[in-house]
């Protein structure tokens, strides 16, 4: 393919920095915030894909915006106000494209569209997304070419000696520098340093010594674009996990050196600051340890976290028993890749704005002698659009997506943007271009250090961000798929509730499989069978009065016979078949896209712009440009027969889902949708959508189906409750999904393989072996060594006493009613012994990876994620599977079992009497986090912060977190240590460090012991529980009660557990750690480590003393404009007390009076666990109501840990008010 070889500066205008590139190509580079650029490419015939769905930009239609349209010189003066044309001298070239005003967006609103933050139903014009302004600077400088092997500039003479030199252009806002060399074409990116002075010394090179490249593109041929196809791709540097310790040493010896003769654009191996924050020179050596660039993201990948050295493919597939380890791909289409830079440690990602089909990153896999390591995206169509963001750390980075993702970057939620783009020398055509201009983008990604805002009243799903679930979803759900699937199924689901109430177990909701909707064995979507279910809304009603809610599963595919296809199919509602490639390429204006403003055609190509938005007002008003009569539905497999699936791009099938949806499903009490078999698995090349008017090809945009279909559903659900939030489900999607839904892994399959790969991380013994046969070829070899180990470490280990944990009383059996107090008796499965002794071998530790598809969804900006607990396909769970599975579904946002067996088995919390005690306990432990939990999602909604998240996300510092950490973090406060093993009845893990001058420690959730930072330890894992622990200086929330669970989700009494850390001598470690010399090295690996984000934390163990803070966050878990409570707890500690100090802040909502959830009067502080007892202003009493809400209990207890003997002072800090960031 041919390569972007050469480029000059066209124009520097509101819309960006305008460059002319080979081969008639154009890119543009925008600032959107600070820390985010945006690269896009246009093609001589224009864009592929005019429109996008894939950003959020926070913004109401109707805020200012940049429009750029490909206009002659003559035609765009013509176009500008007086006031724009004097405050932009820049001289297009003749071939070049001209700004328009700022304009406010003339497509009308859509009727369909209650949120006015979301984008358009018919999605953004590429080339007009509605960001707001940064500040940036563009300079005109040259750089050195440094690579052996790199072509000099055209024309240019090379003397024996010199250095080569090439023109560039470096674009620049406080957070991010941007350096394009000219020719040969080339980008690198970079972070400033503290030093970095505001304006460059006259005379000074673009970049120096006082900056740091963290990315940069392959030196040769980076672009290539196809001249046969829309193919293409991009080539970038990469650090190889077997060079990355000597790069970054020869870096940190020799970079700023070598930078500073070059006149270059800085040394790999400086320290990153940007916005005041920065990897520290250990920061390098854990990037060094971490083996090289380490990759993530991508949405639902299976294998190990770090994805290096792996091809790996973009798209969405209905992979039912997928493969844990290598399946690939699953059901999202996700292409935004994070890396953390194997030589500096900063921390990055790139979304790849395309929906287009055939996409693959290969991250390590290819090879070529004339390039050096990289890496590669491919596309096999679509356009070239990138969205570049800088942490410097993993936190940053993920947040900064979700944003851009939801709509956090400015103008709803976010901060006002700044305008002002100066240019210092910046020459195109032979002439300066003078004056200033604005380029799009926002003042700065949001940090939201204080209290988030309150909830928008303009929007069902806050304005912007993720979508802030209900409480009740936080609790456990059940379905089966046989249930409904059964002749007699309401009486089925009858009986399984009864089994809930007798069992005890708690149950929030139930999912109703797509059996509802049969006739015969064949599923017709909002068709009910009322022979199974003579009474639907009676059976709704008896769930409701068990505390149950109900959601329903609805599917995308009608069958060519059902009762209703024939109505969908003469209005034009289904994909359809056009005939022939080149009559839809003539339907669509011509193959390059172009309608709408886009590249090619301009607006009078294709379809005059507002033509969706026309559709959107009026469905009937306008007809596509092929009538339905000559558009016949394109069929395809699905699950029991071919059918036609339904066209999300077409207002008229929008219409018809959400009028069946009303009157199937929410008129008969169900509350959600469950939104599956979304993948539009439809491969006919000659497939197009309606497109809202446009008519194009299927394989351009076949996962904004999913996300519209998501869409639809959420919003009649609001429409049909105004004023609630609403809670819908999706199993496939793209970018903007998170706005609407919860999600999942799929249709995992039960195994203990697929527990290890869902949930949490995978012991190396396959991994081993797999490596050994790839590489080695020897099969033989790597089994015995695999029956070996295997045999070896087949021995007893019993359990330890469950009286050693006095907390495990909270979560029992429910005690007797004569006596309360009766401990509960041991699970049968407890006294089982273990066939494995842990640890493993430490020849196969070293080899340990992690593999969590759970924390690679979180990563990826979908925070509310989960798996099907026990796994939907394959052999019915074991018991102790089942029980563990339980354990490590709890910690994840989303807690639900669902399967699907073929010989009808239903997996249950009672399926087993042998292990309801511990799935019960199991269970219960989840209600009663749910405090936590809710203050979490919260975050994640306001905060974008992820729920569950792997230890580097926290300790990003710490080598051993990046390297072989197989843990997981619950919040800022919990690590999580999931048991993936059968038999195993210990559980080995590394307690990762802190940064020194916070607290250095760990509790056991359960006995409240104290382990220093950085060691690894091995501590008991039995049946009964999941091994967790709390970062000294944590304060967990939870529910109080420990026997009546009746209040499910809404349980009205709160316990603040607080873990001050030792003061003085070193506190003695418990449990048993790893030998001596390991745990010596896990320590020197972590000696510098620190979340990026901690708090006002300030000393550990063996200190002076510290503080931390948390944000409790209260309200009545469902209304989403009423007012909340926030309960701001900060504790502050020494050797002799420690003080908690409770501030209560109310957050007006748009409601008036009393919110619907209110209930509780007054606010008493009490203490647990304190031998002196309540001091000082413990006992006073205040108003429990925070404005017009009431917070839910009437007494905050605070619980030490049992064997802390310092003196506890509650303190009532009053109402108003805040309390810092509430950020850990």
């Amino acid at each position: 393919m041919p390569a972007i070889t050469r480029a000059s500066l066209n124009r520097v205008d509101a819309a960006g920095v305008w460059f002319d590139c080979n081969d008639g190509f154009a890119c543009r580079v925008t600032p959107v915030a600070r820390n985010l650029f945006r690269v896009l490419f246009l093609r001589p015939g224009g864009l592929r894909e005019p429109r996008t769905w894939s950003v959020c930009c926070g913004r109401a239609a109707g805020e200012e915006s940049a429009a750029v349209a490909t206009k002659s010189e003559s035609e765009s003066v013509a176009a500008k106000s007086a006031a724009e044309a004097s405050s932009l001298a820049a001289e297009p070239a003749a071939a070049g494209v001209a700004i328009q005003v700022p304009f406010t967006d003339n497509l009308p609103r859509s009727p369909l569209l209650p949120s006015p933050y979301d984008p358009p139903w018919e999605g953004y014009d590429r080339l007009n997304i509605p960001f707001a302004r940064v500040d940036c600077t563009v300079e005109q400088t040259t750089v050195a070419l440094r690579e052996q092997g790199t072509l000099p500039q055209s024309g240019s003479t090379v003397t024996e000696g010199a250095v080569p030199q090439a023109p560039a252009v470096v674009i620049r806002s406080s957070q991010l520098i941007l350096t394009v060399r000219l020719e040969p074409f080339h980008l690198s990116w970079a972070v400033p340093s503290s030093t970095a002075p505001d304006s460059p010394a006259p005379g000074s090179t673009a970049l120096d010594s006082g900056s740091t490249v963290f990315a940069e593109d392959r030196e040769c041929c980076p672009f290539r674009f196809s001249d046969r196809s829309f193919a293409f791709d991009h080539a970038m540097k990469r650090c190889p996990p077997n060079a990355a310790a000597a790069d970054a040493a020869h870096a940190d010896a020799v970079g700023d050196a070598a930078g500073d003769a070059a006149g270059d654009t800085g040394s790999a191996g400086g320290s990153v600051s940007g916005a005041g924050t920065a990897p520290a020179a250990a920061g390098v050596e854990a990037a060094a340890a971490a083996g090289g660039d380490f990759f993530f993201g991508l949405g639902d990948k299976t294998g190990p976290l770090n994805l290096h050295s792996r091809r790996l493919a973009v798209g969405m597939r209905d992979a039912l028993g997928f493969d844990p380890i290598q399946g690939d791909p699953l059901y999202k289409h996700w292409p935004l890749l994070m890396t953390r830079d194997g030589h500096t440690g900063v921390c990055y990602g790139q979304l790849y704005d395309s929906l287009a089909d055939g996409a693959d990153v290969d991250l390590g896999c290819e090879h070529s002698n004339y390039y050096g390591p990289y890496r590669v995206w491919r596309a096999r169509d679509g356009d070239l659009d990138m969205y570049m963001g800088v942490g410097p750390g993993v936190r940053e980075v993920v947040g900064t997506f979700s944003r851009l993702m939801t709509g956090g970057l400015g103008g709803g939620r976010g901060e006002r943007g700044v305008g002002g783009v100066e240019e210092r020398g910046v020459e195109s055509g032979g002439g300066e271009v003078g004056g200033r201009g604005r380029v799009e983008g926002s003042g700065r990604v949001n940090e939201h250090r204080g209290q988030p805002p309150p909830l928008s009243p303009s929007s069902p799903a806050l304005s912007v961000g993720p979508a802030l679930i209900p409480r009740w979803t936080l609790g456990l759900h059940l379905t089966a798929m046989p249930l409904a699937d059964a002749p007699d199924a309401q009486a089925r689901i009858s009986r399984f509730i009864s089994a809930a109430h007798s069992t005890h177990m708690p149950v929030s909701a139930f999912h109703f499989g797509s059996g509802y909707t049969t006739i015969g064995k064949r599923r017709y979507v909002f068709h009910w069978n009322l022979a199974k279910f003579p009474d639907p809304q009676g059976l709704v009603g008896e769930m409701r009065s068990a505390g149950m809610r109900v959601v329903a599963n609805v599917k995308p595919c009608m069958l060519v016979d059902h009762p209703r296809y024939g109505e969908v199919a003469a209005d034009g509602g289904f994909v359809f078949s056009s005939g022939s490639p080149a009559a839809g390429a003539a339907e669509r204006g011509g193959s390059g896209g172009g309608g709408g403003g886009g590249g090619g055609g301009g607006p009078g190509a294709g379809v005059a712009a507002g033509a969706g938005a026309e559709f959107l007002q009026n469905p009937r008003a306008a007809e596509s440009p092929v009538s339905a009569e000559a558009r016949p539905a394109a069929i395809s497999q699905f699950w029991d027969g071919l059918g036609a699936h339904l066209d999300f791009t077409n207002p008229r099938t929008i219409a018809w889902w959400q009028a069946n949806m009303q009157r199937a499903l929410l008129d008969t009490g169900i509350e959600a949708a469950w939104n599956d078999n979304n993948e539009y698995e439809i491969w006919e090349e000659d497939a197009y959508s309606h497109m809202f008017g446009r008519s194009e090809p299927l394989f351009l945009h076949r996962p904004i189906h999913a996300l519209l279909m998501t869409r639809a559903s959420f919003e009649q659900q609001v429409r049909a409750e105004p004023g609630r939030r609403a809670y819908a489900v999706t199993r496939a999607g793209s970018f903007g999904i998170q706005r609407y839904a919860q999600t999942w892994s799929g249709d995992n399959s039960t195994s203990w393989k697929s527990l290890r790969y869902s949930n949490t991380h995978v012991q190396s013994i396959c991994v081993f072996c797999h490596i050994m046969i790839a590489q080695y070829e020897c099969i033989h070899m790597a089994l015995t060594l695999f029956f070996l180990v295997f045999f070896l470490s087949s021995v007893p280990n019993p359990p330890p006493s469950v009286s050693h944990y006095p907390l495990l009383s909270f979560f029992a059996t429910p005690r007797s009613p004569q006596n309360p107090s009766s401990p509960p008796p041991p699970s049968p499965l407890s006294s089982r012994p273990s066939p494995f002794l842990h640890p493993i071998p430490p020849l196969l530790e070293i080899t340990r990876w992690n593999l969590r598809l759970g924390l690679c969804l979180s990563l990826s900006g979908l925070f509310n994620c989960g798996h099907d607990i026990g796994g939907f396909s394959g052999p019915p769970p074991e018991p102790e599977l089942l029980v563990r599975w339980v354990q490590a579904g709890l910690l994840h946002p989303r807690f639900l079992m669902n399967s699907w067996k073929p010989d009808g088995t239903i997996t249950c919390p009672w399926m087993y009497p042998e292990s309801i005690p511990a799935v019960r306990w199991s269970v219960r432990l989840r209600y009663r986090l749910i405090p936590y939990l809710y203050s979490l999602s919260f975050r994640s909604s306001f905060f974008h912060e992820p729920i569950i998240r792997p230890t580097f996300y926290d300790f990003p510092e710490d080598g051993r977190c990046w390297r072989d950490g197989d843990e997981l973090m619950v919040g800022p406060m919990l690590l999580a240590a999931p048991v993936v093993e059968r038999g195993a009845r210990q559980r080995k893990l590394y307690l990762p460090s802190q940064k020194p001058g916070q607290p250095e420690g760990w509790f056991d959730f359960y006995s409240e012991e104290f382990f220093l930072s950085g060691q690894v330890v091995i501590v008991a894992a039995p049946l009964d529980r999941v091994p967790l622990f709390v970062r000294a200086g944590g304060i967990v929330a939870m529910s109080e009660s420990t026997v009546d669970f009746s209040g499910l989700h809404d349980e009205g009494s709160r316990v603040l557990r607080v873990f001050p850390p030792p003061v003085g001598p070193a506190a003695a470690v418990g449990g048993a750690a790893s030998s001596s010399a390991a745990a010596a090295a896990a320590a020197a690996a972590a000696a510098a480590s620190a979340p990026t984000a901690s708090t006002a934390a300030t000393a550990g163990a063996g200190g002076e003393g510290g503080e931390s803070q948390w944000v409790l966050y209260e309200d009545d878990g469902e209304t989403l404009k009423g007012d909340r409570a926030e309960v701001h707890v900060h504790m502050r500690w020494d050797a002799q007390k420690v003080v908690v100090t409770v501030s209560l802040v109310h957050v007006q909502g748009e409601s008036g009076g009393e919110s619907e959830g209110e209930r509780g009067g007054a606010i008493k502080a009490e203490s647990e666990g304190v031998s002196q007892g309540e001091s000082g202003d413990s006992s006073r009493e205040e108003s429990g109501r925070g404005g017009g809400y009431r917070v839910p209990w009437e007494t905050l207890k605070v619980a030490l840990p049992a064997a802390d003997t310092r003196e506890l002072e509650i303190r009532w800090g009053g109402g108003g008010g805040e309390m810092g960031g509430a950020r850990w």
